[in-house]
């Protein structure tokens, strides 16, 4: 269900193969929301 809205996915993951990781994930999963990543918290 579509709300019109446009959500982004924070990533806080200091590890850069982990962010890795979890960017190929969402791809997979045919997730195309935008996402930003912060390297600490």
């Amino acid at each position: 269900m579509s709300h019109g809205k446009t959500v982004s996915i924070v990533l806080v993951e200091d590890d850069d193969g982990h962010a890795t990781l979890v960017e190929r994930n969402l791809r997979r999963a045919r997730i195309t929301n935008g996402f930003m990543r912060f390297r600490d918290g």
